[in-house]
């Protein structure tokens, strides 16, 4: 749906104008665990009443409903993405200009202002928050798989994010002086160098676990710290720090599926700009190298925030 009828503008500008949008996830969903209670007897309610309506329902649907909440329309996922053959237009978006016309509606202004919907998680104020976008590379058109990159948080409370940087003072260290980041610090990075797959959950213990229904495993990791600058400035020093090495993610594309995991492999580099004296890391950068979806380009960054 991202990468067909709700990446076309005209479809866009009708929900906006005429509707009043709203997604759900038939998995885990972050946050009170009471709304999200509500939230699945809300999605089992609007299932039956289309079916009772003798309307198309399922797990993976585009529904439209009155202000009342009463089933007016939908489409099977399958075929809102569909065009029609005569008019060229979107299923999705037939289906929104026939409610449009049968209703009346009047056009107005959004009830919600766009924002984004991956945010920075709250972290305490020692810890260091990553931003990690991972996408396949390939040719556009190839799906909606390929069309829209994952992202992904990563908190690294302080106790972890300090295996990053040397433990000697700045005045100790010199040109060269080179660290093997142990696996506690690299571990939670380098576990999600794999693009977008049929994820259905933001629940790490079950997504990143090799016992989950992904089978998810960090089978290879490796990542070397090597000083390459050390500047003081203003009773500040500030040491600059490469980072290299290499990862391989086993992870199953469909949840319990019976087909093989896929491989995720990845070389990595980056750099690390610490400031000793403050005793915090100012920037993190870090990306893939030669990145490979089994047989597919892949690509993967990593930033700290802000």
């Amino acid at each position: 749906m991202r990468a067909g009828p709700l990446a076309n503008p005209k479809v866009i500008e009708l929900l906006n104008a005429y509707f009043v949008p709203v997604f759900t996830s038939n998995d885990f969903i972050s946050g009170d665990p009471s709304q999200s209670e509500q939230e699945k007897k809300e999605r089992e309610r609007v299932y039956h009443a289309f079916l009772e309506a003798k309307m198309s329902a399922g797990s993976v649907h585009v529904y439209v409903l009155s202000p009342a909440l009463k089933p007016l329309g939908s489409l099977h996922v399958a075929h809102a993405v569909e065009k029609d053959k005569s008019s060229g237009k979107d299923e999705t978006q037939l289906l929104l200009e026939k409610t449009i016309h049968d209703l009346n509606v009047a056009k107005g202004e959004p009830l919600v202002k766009p924002r984004p919907q991956s945010e920075p998680p709250n972290a305490p104020p020692d810890a260091i928050t990553l931003h990690v976008v991972a996408r396949k590379l390939a040719e556009k058109g190839n799906g909606s798989w390929n069309e829209f990159p994952a992202e992904d948080w990563i908190v690294l409370p302080a106790e972890q994010w300090k295996k990053l940087v040397p433990s000697k003072s700045a005045e100790n260290l010199r040109l060269g002086d080179s660290w093997n980041v142990g696996n506690e610090a690299s571990t939670p990075i380098l576990t999600r160098f794999f693009p977008q797959t049929e994820c259905c959950t933001a629940k790490d213990s079950e997504l990143l676990s090799p016992e989950g229904k992904y089978k998810h495993r960090l089978e290879e990791q490796s990542l070397r710290a090597t000083v390459v600058a050390v500047d003081s400035y203003m009773m500040t020093d500030k040491v600059t720090i490469r980072l290299d090495g290499r990862s391989k993610v086993v992870h199953q594309f469909y949840p319990n599926h019976q087909h093989p995991p896929t491989v995720s492999t990845a070389k990595v580099v980056g750099y690390i700009v610490y400031n000793s004296t403050q005793k915090k890391i100012e920037s993190l950068r870090i990306v893939s190298d030669d990145g490979r979806f089994e047989t597919i380009s892949m690509g993967v960054a990593v930033r700290s925030v802000p």
